[in-house]
């Protein structure tokens, strides 16, 4: 009864006596159950050939000519491979079927787009339920491929590890039940206890597939891949076919297989994915589209270019061969470092990161590095040179060939005051945005958003005067937003204007549009990272809030300090918040620094240390004294990207913003704290929306035009 429900009256497939079949599986390939019955029980004709006629595209494709072949099934991998190299051989096929690994819907649209009268059917089924368990007819591909609904007389549910129904999204283990569900396995009573379990939900018994999956809305269900493909590294559990959905739709990426290697000094995962264009392959470009939909430890740390990827004799991707490859090389060009300057910081960041080999193009973050890294690097290379180099220079020269060039000659590098393009591409997009930084006027915090953006925007940002030791500091937020005009205009002398603000930079943001406005200037978006139009909208209470933050951000940065700087001692340095209220604000970075000082910290000078503090503080005081005219208000839409994690203390939900502007606030909340906002992996989420506002807006200027 089993194999009559498959082959037999299904409704995936029309089989009748006009049917030819070609087998393309080993005899132990469970997909033969369909091919041989699906013709004997039809009266149709079944096609074998020789293992040598499947393997090259050119005799596949006579193959198929030449018997007439009406109907095949191939495994999901193959069919990817054969769609590369001669997708021309399915244009005398009438139906294929296609399953056993998640799809490619890459492959499938180039498929269609190529073959529209060709019947695709995606279908899943485990063996021991008889071959195949669900399908989905594949009309139009707009985004991942479902795996459709059960086939005649055949019971599927998405279960809880308790075995209770999951609801509708929610992934689980797909359990399957009917008249296609064998006995159990040949003497072995154990494992068929395990995976063989009584249905809760009728009669009969269910099989544990193994598989994670959740019903959509529109009734199909969505494979996700196998649980024994989780894996877990530093406690997380990942699903490594879920990373390699992610990975297919890149542009350039063809196909992948993510794999767990434990020779590189602990667990990592690594990528390796075939290209379609080995000139567009774009390391950087890749994380920087799966950090804006996973989370950091579900990033590939490797990601290699392959010529194939190969598969088992079942024509599955053959994993076990993967997690044997050597990766001695990691695809990318290594230049060796040639300099003094060039080997010295090389060997820092070997030790630092944690790598064997450090090429002059490889990138410090790219490798590993992050914010507490860089406070340990600017240390390290304070020794070995006997220069300094800041945090911001860091984040600007993260390769080491640009870095090691500042350290030989750091004068050509400084950041001067006033409008800054942070974007790297010589060219200067059509769509800007200008940034406004928060307290302290550095605009460092914009560089990782700037990188993540570079295909879209060009990204300015507004470095505050003074920070040069050169110019002289405002004294307002009016008299800082008519100086970022001036700049601006420099640039764009007519606008219309996207301006950006993060913190306190909002605030300078919403006055230069008040100001533009007046000046019969077009500002076409205000984005506000985590920022208030102005300090009106906080209570007293409020602010004062903000304030003991602010005693909690000076010990956090002590700490980190003690932690990068001073060597491990037989005791323990803390500071309390009740050892700095009753001091004033430079009593108490003035606390912080020599209590640094007497744990051996050497890396700035007391001046260093507060020139950058103290300008955070004089931005704090001009903020919380902007108080503008709430009822000029102008016609522009704001988006604000709101940090839930000790989120500003703020009855509004919109900070205040629709009380300036007439049209629209929009609102995006994220699990970060307003001070890693625009870090990673945050700011890779807030690329990825203001890319697709910009897709969203190109479309429709596109409509209007066509109108």
């Amino acid at each position: 009864q089993s194999i009559v429900r498959l082959a037999i009256d299904s409704q995936y497939s029309v089989l009748d006596s006009s049917s030819v079949i070609l087998s393309t599986g080993s005899l132990s390939f469970d997909a033969t159950t369909f091919e041989f019955f699906g013709a004997l029980l039809n009266g149709g004709k079944l096609v074998l050939s020789k293992k040598e006629s499947l393997l090259s595209s050119d005799s596949f494709s006579k193959l198929l000519k030449s018997h007439s072949v009406t109907i095949c099934f191939l495994t999901t991998s193959w069919l990817n491979q054969l769609i590369d190299t001669d997708i021309a051989i399915f244009s005398s096929l009438e139906t294929l079927l296609t399953g056993g690994e998640r799809m490619s819907p890459y492959h499938i649209k180039k498929l269609k787009d190529r073959h529209v009268n060709l019947r695709v059917l995606n279908v899943y089924g485990p063996t021991e339920n008889t071959t195949f368990t669900t399908f989905y007819t594949i009309d139009k591909v707009t985004g991942d491929v479902p795996i459709g609904r059960p086939i005649s007389d055949d019971h599927v549910y998405i279960l809880t590890t308790e075995f209770e129904l999951q609801p509708i999204g929610v992934y689980g283990e797909l359990c399957v039940g009917g008249r296609g569900v064998s006995r159990g396995y040949l003497n072995n009573p154990d494992l068929t206890r395990d995976k063989f379990i009584r249905n809760p939900f009728g009669e009969g018994v269910l099989y544990r597939t193994g598989d994670l999956a959740r019903w959509r809305e529109d009734g199909n269900l969505e494979f996700m891949g196998r649980k024994d493909h989780q894996v877990k590294i530093r406690g997380q559990r990942i699903e490594l076919e879920g990373i390699e959905v992610l990975l297919n739709s890149v542009s350039f990426i063809e196909d992948s297989v993510v794999v767990v290697k434990e020779d590189l000094g602990g667990k990592e995962l690594v990528a390796y994915c075939l290209v379609s264009d080995e000139l567009s392959f774009d390391r950087d470009y890749i994380k920087n589209q799966l950090s804006a939909l996973l989370p950091d430890y579900m990033v590939p740390k490797f990601i290699i270019s392959v010529e194939e990827i190969t598969l088992t004799s079942n024509g599955k991707k053959d994993r076990k061969y993967f997690e044997e490859k050597s990766i001695e090389f990691m695809g990318e060009s290594y230049v060796a470092p040639s300099t003094l300057t060039e080997i010295t910081l090389a060997g820092i960041w070997e030790e630092l990161l944690s790598v064997d080999k450090v090429g002059i193009y490889d990138n410090f973050f790219a490798l590993g590095g992050h914010s507490l890294l860089v406070i340990k690097l600017l240390s390290r290379i304070k020794v070995s040179f006997e220069h300094k180099v800041t945090a911001q220079q860091v984040f600007q020269f993260p390769v080491l060939k640009d870095l090691s060039r500042l350290i030989e000659n750091s004068e050509e590098l400084i950041i001067p005051s006033g409008l800054v393009k942070i974007s790297k591409q010589d060219n200067v997009k059509k769509e800007m945005i200008f940034c406004a930084p928060g307290a302290g006027g550095n605009i460092v915090s914009f560089y990782a958003l700037a990188e993540v953006l570079e295909n879209d925007y060009t990204v300015y940002g507004f470095q505050a005067y003074g920070l040069d030791g050169i110019t002289a500091s405002h004294t307002n937020i009016k008299e800082i937003a008519t100086q970022n005009i001036k700049d601006m205009q420099a640039v764009d002398p007519e606008g219309p204007y996207r301006l950006a603000g993060y913190s306190m930079g909002a605030s300078v943001a919403h006055e230069m549009t008040l100001q533009l406005q007046e000046k019969g200037f077009e500002v076409s978006e205000i984005i506000s990272f985590d920022g208030l139009p102005n300090a009106g909208i906080m209570s007293s209470e409020e602010k004062t809030s903000i304030e003991v933050a602010f005693i909690k951000d000076l010990i956090s940065i002590y700490q980190m300090l003690v932690e990068a700087f001073i060597e491990e001692s037989f005791f323990t340095s803390t500071i309390e918040e009740e050892e700095l209220k009753s001091l004033n604000e430079s009593e108490q970075l003035d606390f912080i620094y020599y209590r640094l000082v007497s744990l051996g910290f050497d890396a700035m000078s007391k001046m260093e240390f507060h020139n950058f503090v103290y300008m955070f503080l004089k931005h704090q005081g001009i903020w919380k004294e902007y108080l503008p005219n709430e009822n000029r208000k102008y016609h522009v839409p704001v988006t604000l990207f709101r940090a839930e994690e000790g989120a500003i203390g703020v009855k509004d939900e919109d900070y205040g913003w629709s009380h300036m502007t007439e049209k629209e606030v929009t609102i995006y909340k994220l699990s970060a704290s307003h001070m890693n906002l625009l870090n990673p992996p945050h700011v890779y989420k807030i690329a990825e929306q203001l890319k697709e506002n910009k897709y969203k807006r190109e479309l429709s200027n596109s409509v209007l035009m066509d109108k």
